[in-house]
């Protein structure tokens, strides 16, 4: 079936054509570049089309535009994720040291989007990622939630690098350092210590160790 005479009248780009996919919906008459003509000996040029341009709808030539996102977050969080890069470059240079640069990558981005939302569900930790700077100070992390539960098992079998990590770490700690260790609950009564809080398990003001 020939493009009906109203299609073809509607105003477009020069040296363009229209073709019908006889399918149903806005995409049914595309409009296409000729990108070349082929000559043929002792015959009539032959015009080659090209790319599609865009589409005939509702009476109107519709260019074809990006997909909607494709550009990427245009504003960042900015001022958390730099603190946290900052703050934490011993972290990443240890992490480096023991483990495949994609995994660190990778840690690293997980716990400092955890940092900054700590209630975060793994199945919107990816987004998070992607709408701080976070993403561009730790490029190419795997954050998708089946990405996640892959690294927690690989991270969790292997002894041998975990234990070289903690080394790396204690190697770090110097007397004048204020150290947390989570485990076991345990009373604290200090007035100074900035860790100390109030716990349901204690009347006395109680701190992790």
């Amino acid at each position: 079936m020939a493009v009906p005479a109203e299609v073809r009248a509607v105003p477009r780009p020069v040296n363009t054509i229209i073709e019908d996919t006889k399918s149903e919906g806005p995409k049914r008459f595309i409009v296409r570049a000729r990108s070349s003509v082929k000559y043929i000996p002792n015959g009539n040029p032959q015009p080659i089309n090209g790319k599609t341009i865009g589409y005939i709808y509702d009476g109107k030539f519709v260019p074809i535009q990006s997909d909607t996102g494709s550009s990427g977050t245009i504003e960042l969080s900015y001022g958390s994720s730099q603190l946290i890069y900052e703050q934490a470059k011993d972290v990443f240079e240890d992490l480096l040291a023991v483990y495949p640069i994609n995994d660190a990558i990778t840690v690293m981005s997980l716990a400092a989007v955890k940092v900054m939302r700590p209630r975060i569900s793994s199945s919107r930790i990816a987004g998070a990622y992607t709408s701080s700077y976070i993403s561009k100070l730790y490029a190419g992390a795997a954050l998708s939630k089946n990405s996640i539960s892959e690294l927690y098992k690989s991270i969790g079998k292997d002894v041998e690098k975990r234990t070289k990590f903690y080394d790396l770490r204690i190697l770090r700690v110097e007397k004048e350092h204020h150290v947390a260790i989570d485990g076991t609950l345990k009373q604290d009564t200090s007035k100074v210590n900035d860790l100390s809080n109030f716990s349901y398990k204690h009347k006395l003001p109680s701190i992790w160790y």
